[in-house]
């Protein structure tokens, strides 16, 4: 044990001794401190030597004055490091059994859930670690529509130059670029948390007219089963990257029902959007629980249970989102408000490939609206003929407790 500068000897021979008394230090480091090289005897005459010095200094504690000001106050000061460090080593050993305790029962935890899914081939996720940013809570919402996997085109325009090319590849880049495009923003936009909407049409159909049929590379189940495996890879990296708890809810569209392209949606709930909701919610549950084996941290990724609808209240804002193929998003939510007995401030869709937002009315915390979403595909054959096209893209909007913050577009293609 050193000597600290500007101590006195008596001074740091009484730190000695309450470091033997307090066990820091051995017999054996008391006597080459107080001796140094002139320290020639065995630990047991040291010992018996620390006994009488011990008491010798208790004694003058109470018969020597101090008239030097500093010198009593460093006395004091040694007295109270310490009162410190031997607190300390009360806190570890009662650290110590409760560690050990909490540990036993984790092992035996562990070692039961582990043996069921040692052969799993998780998704890699890393634990985050949290930082409050700023003091302002928000949250950002991106809107994910009509990706029509599986399907395959390229569409030209008048001078033979491609307007939109699109494949499962294709389909893959636009959404690494998203990821990239909404990592580069997050920490300018400083949210807490991010909402993923999926509002359908994740691939192109069950049953469908042959024109479409002809431009589906795989199947239609195989479409869905490589659609759900990718977007439970897509959902965890950007866990990965943003360290953030993730929310993804999925709704069913048009193209995900079993029906003929003619005919009305005469089986709504034959959907092959459960399979994908299905295939994600396992894949990514799988993936947290064993993360959370091998880190000891809670994985803070949230897919939701499946519904035709979407419904989040955020900082006293209701917004509802789905696939959004009818002819008037404005008697929509009028039914929707009286069918659930909910008010809605914001009305999101997709379906026709195109941005567009109109208010229609006060909200509580700004205009009611409803709002078309773009989509991951772009323009195709069928919106080209409905004069509804845009730029393939997503849809992200920030909520505080301001209201909706701001809004911006996505461009993909």
């Amino acid at each position: 044990m050193e000597r600290k500068s500007g101590e006195s000897y008596i001074s740091y021979a009484k730190r000695l001794t309450n470091s033997v008394e307090d066990g820091i230090i051995e017999y054996k480091e008391y006597g080459d401190s107080l001796l140094g090289t002139d320290n020639n005897y065995s630990s047991e005459n040291i010992r018996k030597f620390y006994y009488m010095f011990k008491k010798w200094l208790n004694n003058i504690d109470d018969e020597i004055e101090f008239n030097d000001e500093s010198f009593a106050k460093e006395m004091e000061k040694i007295k109270f490091d310490v009162l410190v460090e031997r607190k300390k080593l009360q806190r570890i050993n009662r650290e110590y059994l409760e560690n050990a305790r909490l540990e036993a029962d984790k092992d035996l935890y562990g070692e039961i859930i582990k043996e069921a899914i040692e052969n799993l081939e998780p998704i890699k996720i890393r634990p985050a670690s949290y930082m409050n940013k700023s003091d302002i809570d928000s949250t950002g919402v991106l809107f994910v529509s009509d990706a029509h996997y599986s399907k395959e085109f390229e569409m030209k325009g008048l001078f033979g130059e491609t307007i939109n090319k699109y494949s499962p590849e294709i389909f893959k880049q636009r959404m690494w670029k998203l990821l990239s495009d909404v990592e580069n923003d997050f920490n300018r936009f400083d949210y807490k948390k991010l909402v993923i909407l999926d509002t359908g049409d994740c691939v192109e159909g069950i049953l469908r007219l042959s024109d479409s049929i002809q431009k589906l590379k795989v199947g239609v189940m195989d479409s869905a089963l490589e659609y759900g495996e990718f977007m439970s890879v897509w959902i965890c990296e950007a866990y990965n990257r943003l360290h953030i708890p993730i929310e993804y809810s999925l709704t069913t569209g048009n193209h995900d029902i079993v029906r003929i392209l003619t005919n009305k949606k005469s089986f709504s709930g034959e959907t092959v959007a459960k399979q994908i909701h299905s295939e994600i919610t396992n894949r990514v549950e799988i993936s947290k629980l064993k993360a959370k084996l091998e880190s000891g941290k809670d994985i803070q990724i949230e897919v939701k249970p499946y519904q035709d609808i979407s419904y989040n209240n955020l900082y006293g804002i209701n917004l509802m989102s789905y696939h959004g193929d009818c002819k008037n998003m404005k008697e929509d939510i009028e039914f929707f408000e009286n069918y659930y007995g909910i008010s809605v401030d914001i009305l999101v869709g997709g379906h026709l490939h195109r941005s567009s937002s109109e208010s229609i009315g006060f909200g509580s915390m700004g205009d009611r609206e409803i709002i078309r979403v773009p989509s991951i595909m772009g323009v195709e054959d069928y919106s080209k003929a409905i004069r509804k096209s845009s730029c393939a893209g997503a849809k992200f909007i920030l909520f505080n407790e301001n209201g909706k913050d701001l809004e911006k577009v996505y461009i993909l293609s």
